[in-house]
């Protein structure tokens, strides 16, 4: 086996992106981009917003009150 072949069959198991992801990726590199655009996407995934909620309200943050709207979170 050759190998380029072994390279591909390395990465049979990869996955691609979730559609949400490769959006707010587009919208990272856009300065025009928006909150309430980011917070639109965002929505489209529960286990992207379960993630930004569980994140928001880590002790990272140390926020004297838990956050529990998208938008809100998106703005920190």
């Amino acid at each position: 086996m050759n190998a380029s072949r072994r390279l591909i069959d390395r990465f049979t198991d990869v996955h691609p992106l979730p559609h949400v992801v490769t959006t707010l990726n587009r919208m990272i590199a856009d300065p025009e981009s928006t909150m309430q655009e980011f917070e639109e996407v965002i929505r489209l995934d529960p286990i992207l917003v379960s993630r930004l909620l569980r994140l928001v309200n880590s002790p990272y943050f140390g926020l004297l009150h838990s956050v529990d709207s998208i938008s809100r979170a998106v703005a920190f």
